[in-house]
């Protein structure tokens, strides 16, 4: 006789605790249905049981609900009913949810989404500290309360927040200058992927490099010799090394800096579907020409690239070079949040 698995007989008490009506025991076995743990992966089944906590008023069931209606996952998009449990989630005090209703209300009720992200940020949600963060930076011009904020969702692992935290220590908002911090707080962010940090790394790096560069009145050979590989590589129609040329052209990395050729390199790993090429090129185009960006960005968000994502809800939301959409705006924010 086989023996059960310790994950079968998980799903079994699970399951007889959430027919006995136990909100938490039935959002978990929707949790387990989604992920295959112990039992077949069956979305439906997970649907059902998320609803069933969520009608038993369990708020990360009734949160979890928001994000199926909202990204019309399983079931149809409908915000209405993805507002509707936002809701009844965030009057519980739940976290995320307040986040939610924050990013639904920004356009046309700026206060009350203030109040949902403030409350949201007091409970220790990372991404609302971050957006509150920001808000006291762009806002009100208070640059120690945004740090403090902004250092919050940092400490939390948030690489966006760790990015942006770097940037102000880097920069001396609220605190005094300190590149090395800001290092420390770039490598973070960097180690999880994310593109900006990275570039801003390499940037301090080049920098560095430029100044040995003049007491040496020299350019390094292996440079040289960095640039000649993926050279070779690009022509042969290799997508990594189009974007790595791209990269050592945008900035000066053992050749002279040329925006033009760091466009190019750009574009032609783009074409190929590099997705941090086409985020790449969002970047490039979203002054000079965003709707151009917006393309670029769609391209790599569609791709999962979070920072992709992130620019486009940035974009929608503020309506910068694009036509505003709140709605559009929140569905890649909660695509970055979701995906990724």
């Amino acid at each position: 006789m086989a023996v059960e698995s310790k994950e079968v007989r998980a799903f079994k008490e699970t399951l007889m605790h959430a027919e006995q009506g136990q909100a938490r025991e039935q959002y978990t076995l929707g949790l387990m249905y989604a992920n295959g743990v112990g039992v077949a992966q069956n979305f439906q089944q997970a649907l059902h049981w998320y609803m069933k906590a969520a009608e038993n008023g369990y708020a990360p069931a009734q949160y979890i609900l928001g994000n199926k209606y909202a990204t019309g996952a399983i079931v149809k998009q409908d915000f209405l009913k993805s507002f509707s449990w936002y809701l009844k989630a965030a009057e519980q005090g739940y976290p995320k949810a307040l986040l939610r209703l924050g990013q639904f209300y920004a356009s046309p009720h700026a206060e009350i989404s203030r109040a949902c992200i403030v409350k949201a940020a007091e409970k220790g949600l990372a991404d609302a500290q971050l957006l509150q963060g920001s808000e006291c930076a762009a806002e009100k011009g208070d640059y120690f309360q945004a740090l403090y904020w902004v250092k919050k969702a940092a400490e939390q692992g948030l690489a966006a927040a760790q990015y942006a935290y770097g940037n102000m220590i880097a920069n001396g908002q609220g605190c005094a200058p300190d590149l090395k911090q800001a290092m420390h707080w770039y490598r973070k962010a960097a180690g999880q992927k994310f593109a900006a940090a990275q570039l801003a790394l390499c940037k301090i790096d080049e920098l560095g490099g430029a100044r040995d560069r003049l007491r040496r009145k020299a350019v390094p050979t292996e440079r040289r010799q960095t640039e000649s590989k993926w050279a070779e590589a690009a022509e042969l129609g290799d997508a990594q090394a189009k974007y790595n040329l791209g990269q050592m052209y945008q900035l000066g990395q053992g050749v002279e800096t040329d925006p033009i050729k760091a466009e190019l390199w750009y574009l032609k790993a783009a074409e190929q579907n590099d997705a941090l090429a086409q985020f790449q090129l969002g970047q490039i185009c979203e002054k000079p020409r965003p709707r151009e960006a917006l393309l670029w960005y769609e391209k790599a968000a569609e791709q999962g690239n979070s920072d992709a994502q992130f620019a486009l809800g940035s974009l929608y939301s503020t309506g910068a070079g694009v036509e505003r959409d709140a709605g559009q705006g929140f569905l890649w924010y909660l695509k970055k949040q979701l995906l990724n």
